[in-house]
Order: C-alpha cells, then structure tokens, then sequence
C-alpha cells in the first residue's frame, strides 16, 4: 500500500478505508483529495506434487480491487522441481511473468499495474519497482536451478529473457523504472563455490544485454567475479 505523504491525508479513518479498499477511484474531483491510496494485492496458489517431487504455482495481482478481491492483475506462473543425480540433489525451476493487465481476458491496459494517478512516481521507492522487477508491461522467461553437492561445493546458474515495457518499443515514451523506451534483454550466469574447510571461494561468470533500447543500471557484456570468504 502507499499511503500519506505531502498533501494527502493521514487520519486513522483514511488509513482504515485504505485497508478494507472502501473509497478506492472515486469518481468525482472533489473527493479526489481524500482518496485513501494506492493498493496492490496478491493470491497465490501452489500444488506440490510428491510423485515427481515438483510444484506448480500460479500468482494473480491485482492493482485494483472489486468486492474485496484484487482485480484488473496480471499473472505470474511457475514450475519447481527436484532431481537426484549421483546422490546430488539438483533443484531447478521455470518461471513466467507477464505484468500487463487484463492479458486473461484480452483487455490489455499498458502503465496501468505499477503507475498511479495520485502517485506520480507510481509503485515504486527510488525508482525501483516495488512488485516485479521488470515492472510495468514486461514479459520475463526465467529458467534456473541451484544445488549442493555431497562434496560441500554449491552450484547456480540462471537464464532468462525479457521484454521490457514492450509497448513503448515503436519510441513512446512511457513510465518505467528501467525502460521508458523498451527494450529486450538477455541474460545467463552461472556460479561455482567451493569450500576448502573455513575458507570458500566462489567463481561466478555472467552475460547480460540488451536488444533494441536501454535499460538504466545494466553493465552490458560478459563478466568474471571470484569472491573469497572466511569463516572466524
């Protein structure tokens, strides 16, 4: 929720209506000051599955609501699951996300899920999303897995690809905190750590780029990073 702030009121019985969704998009100027706030809400629902020693999830966010349930969201849907190779146990894990709302019904409404017209800067903190990281009207394909060996060494690696604030690729300009332009990116990394009694050390290689527009913080290229700890 985002609440108060400069100009916007602060009483116990606006932070109550804020909570139970009571005076939310009132529809005439003059109670626009009194608004309680910006709400987003989540369900989320997972089916393990023992036999195959998976589970599924699927996460609904809503950025309105409607007889106390989060409407007008967007979809987030993911799979996990364990392997065994050589008494190793690996877990991996596929995941989409699309942040455009209304995709279910076919109703799509862009700068909608993280924009607000009473917090300009929307929600986020800083710049930064507050809900998925890729922000409004992204796409995301993630495919990941991690593991810890019998040996004591841990394993990661991840790949994934998205395509950012993808309705302003044609060059309209639109709020985003990491592509008010668009763009596509690509990116995998994968990391090694190995345990030598009370020191590790940890080999980490990444590549990451973008396609088509610029995305603010993103060091372009390939990378190498070898870490080294110790435990006292």
């Amino acid at each position: 929720m985002q609440w108060g702030g400069e100009g916007r009121p602060e009483t116990a019985d606006n932070f109550i209506d804020l909570l139970i969704g009571g005076r939310d998009n009132c529809s005439t100027p003059d109670c626009k000051s009194d608004e309680p706030g910006n709400q987003i809400g989540a369900l989320e629902v997972s089916f393990d599955i023992p036999q195959i020693s998976s589970s599924v999830f699927i996460q609904y966010i809503g950025e309105d609501e409607a007889n106390y349930f989060p409407s007008r969201g967007a979809f987030q849907y993911g799979l996990k699951h364990d392997i065994e190779i050589k008494q190793n146990l690996l877990s991996f894990f596929v995941e989409y996300s699309d942040t455009v709302v209304g995709r279910r019904n076919g109703d799509l409404m862009f700068n909608t899920l993280y924009n607000h017209g009473i917090y300009k800067s929307g929600y986020r903190f800083h710049q930064i999303s507050l809900g998925a990281p890729t922000d409004n009207d992204s796409r995301r394909f993630s495919l990941g897995g991690s593991s810890v060996l019998r040996s004591g060494d841990r394993i990661r690696f991840l790949v994934d690809s998205a395509d950012l604030n993808y309705e302003s690729l044609d060059g309209v300009l639109s709020a985003h905190s990491l592509a008010p332009n668009g763009a596509e990116y690509r990116g995998v990394e994968a990391a090694l750590k190995k345990s030598y009694g009370k020191f590790d050390l940890e080999f980490e290689f990444s590549y990451r780029n973008a396609v088509g527009g610029d995305i603010f913080g993103l060091d372009e290229g390939g990378g190498f990073s070898l870490d080294f700890q110790k435990s006292f």
